[in-house]
Parts: C-alpha cells; sequence; structure tokens
C-alpha cells in the first residue's frame, strides 16, 4: 500500500493526476471516511514539490520495511522479530512530540497502545529465546 502512495504522491507532481487520484477517493468514499480524505487532498495540494518528493520516498522506505519484516516473518527469521519490535517502538518520540505538542487522550491511548503492543512483543521474543 505505502508503495502506492509512494509513486501516487510523485505522481501529483504532474498535472492532471490530482483529478484522477479524486476520481478513485470518490470510488472508493462509499467504503472510507470521506472528511479524512478530503483532509488529506487538502493537506496534500498545499505540499511544496519537494515536500512531495520527501513524503514519497519515506512512504516508500516505509514499505520497504514492512516488506523485510513480512518476509523475514514469513521465512521464520529470528531476526525478524527484533525488527518488528525496533519498527514498533520507533514511533514513540515522534507520539511523545505530538503528545506535548497537543495532548489529546487519543494521542495518548494510541501511545499506551504501541508501548503495550511493544512490551508484549519483547515478552513474546523473550519466551521463545533459541526458537523461532
Amino acid at each position: 500500500m505505502f508503495i502506492l502512495v509512494a509513486a501516487g504522491t510523485l505522481q501529483l507532481l504532474k498535472p492532471g493526476v490530482a483529478a484522477v487520484v479524486r476520481h478513485v477517493l470518490d470510488v472508493l468514499a462509499t467504503h472510507v471516511d470521506v472528511e479524512a480524505i478530503q483532509r488529506a487532498l487538502a493537506a496534500a495540494s498545499a505540499l511544496s514539490p519537494r515536500r512531495i518528493e520527501i513524503v514519497a520516498a519515506g512512504a516508500f522506505l516505509y514499505s520497504c520495511l514492512c516488506a523485510v519484516e513480512g518476509l523475514g516473518l514469513w521465512w521464520e527469521k529470528r531476526w525478524a522479530q527484533y525488527v518488528v519490535v525496533a519498527a514498533t517502538l520507533s514511533v514513540v518520540p515522534f507520539e511523545l512530540v505530538a503528545l506535548a505538542r497537543h495532548p489529546s487522550y487519543t494521542r495518548l491511548t494510541a501511545l499506551l497502545v504501541n508501548l503495550a503492543v511493544a512490551a508484549y512483543l519483547i515478552h513474546c521474543l523473550r519466551n521463545t529465546r533459541g526458537r523461532v
């Protein structure tokens, strides 16, 4: 999915592609939150071409990380379990900054859920030592 996001954000630099994206999102609107899509489109249209490239690169790198995690777990590699824990914990600093800047129960809940998931994953890693 994030590969599509990366490709899609790069395509926004070309004229006419935004209309196609809006059409596709209109078709999908029956299955998702329309207001969220409108906010995302408004935010994307306000970005400079350089920012769009950065978002696309980030989305592409994240999709690569997800692919590596998925394949590693599928192949039952122990290193993949560590990658999942690291990826889960890597967003905690961003969540802390967001919570400090704009405190809300939603952000606090997201942080606590993320920490609980990481704790569970670490617990599972310790209990499966030597086995995959």
